[in-house]
């Protein structure tokens, strides 16, 4: 049977602990991507620069109220500067 000495379990720990911050760093890294890739595509939404956009809380768009501000109103055919 092996035994491990003091310097074992030190060499041990350094690797877990860098191999628990190489996964925080990976984590971080493909947190910060998604929410990029998330804002860039909300940023295509052109309900506010629209005519029809109300900005009322209740009725944001009267010809598509169910998709506006939303992904669906991406490429709406309603559009009009």
């Amino acid at each position: 049977t092996m035994i491990l000495t003091g310097t074992s379990w030190q060499v041990l720990g350094v690797f877990l602990s860098w191999g628990f911050m190489g996964c925080l760093a990976l984590s971080l890294w493909s947190l910060t991507r998604e929410t990029f890739q998330v804002a860039q595509k909300l940023h295509q939404i052109p309900c506010a620069h629209c005519q029809f956009f109300t900005n009322n809380p209740v009725l944001k768009c009267p010809v598509h109220p169910c998709e506006a501000l939303s992904e669906q109103a991406i490429r709406c055919p309603d559009f009009q500067a």
